[in-house]
């Protein structure tokens, strides 16, 4: 290879923020920065944790703890037959005294779980039902999440719990989380309101499809045409 082309491909490097060059010590690849609560969304967290990692304040009420039949949905997600009773946990969140989303966490019967009378407590505790298993020592491995965009009306369960005074926009996150045995553990409704908190997601290109890095100019020429 050239020597041009590998300066070429160092200038890059340093000018994207991926190494460091040292005078008399040689280049050196940084650290990956994380900022803030940017890159969050594709790790397994608890919303309330997501609103925390990015600086908002807010507060949870327990709202109710009861046995339900599960439906279709929840039964595929937890793999059980539809009418087998789940635990539902759900919860409200609000920021600045407004409630701005409604949790609802669906348990596998299957997996062995305390009993509702000492799980919904340490729930409390800890803030979500996710701090709560890992607290537990339960075997969390990942998360399959579905985001989409609805709209809550005032007179509807999700409406009154938010207290709406009319119809607004919201995100439903539903997501199914599993075991490292590869089994269900719960399946989770989320109703989101777009003010809660801040949620990205940074995407990139996998490797097999990056395109190469281009050349730098010559110092001097032409770098001001990149900007």
């Amino acid at each position: 290879m050239a020597r041009s082309t590998v300066i070429s491909a160092l200038d890059r490097l340093v000018a994207d923020g991926t190494a460091t060059r040292r005078q008399g010590s040689g280049t050196f690849v940084n650290a990956p920065a994380v900022p803030g609560h940017r890159e969050r969304f594709e790790v397994l967290m608890a919303q309330t944790e997501l609103a925390r990692a990015a600086g908002v304040e807010i507060d949870t009420d327990l709202l109710e703890s009861s046995p339900e039949a599960a439906d279709h949905a929840t039964a595929q997600a937890l793999a059980v037959e539809p009418g087998t009773s789940v635990l539902r946990i759900t919860r409200v969140v609000s920021r600045d005294g407004r409630p701005c989303a409604v949790l609802e966490n669906r348990l596998s019967p299957v997996h062995p779980m305390p009993p509702a009378e000492e799980l919904v407590p340490l729930v409390a505790a800890h803030g979500s039902l996710l701090a709560t298993m890992l607290a537990l020592g339960e075997p969390v491995c990942s998360g399959y999440a579905r985001i989409d965009p609805v709209v809550v009306t005032p007179d509807g369960r999700e409406g009154r719990l938010l207290s709406l005074d009319e119809p607004a926009p919201a995100l439903r996150i539903t997501e199914t989380q599993y075991c490292t045995r590869g089994g269900p553990l719960t399946h989770n409704v989320d109703l989101v309101m777009p003010w809660a908190w801040p949620v990205s997601l940074q995407r990139t290109l996998s490797a097999s499809r990056a395109a190469p890095p281009t050349a730098l100019p010559p110092r001097g020429r032409g770098r001001e045409d990149l900007n």
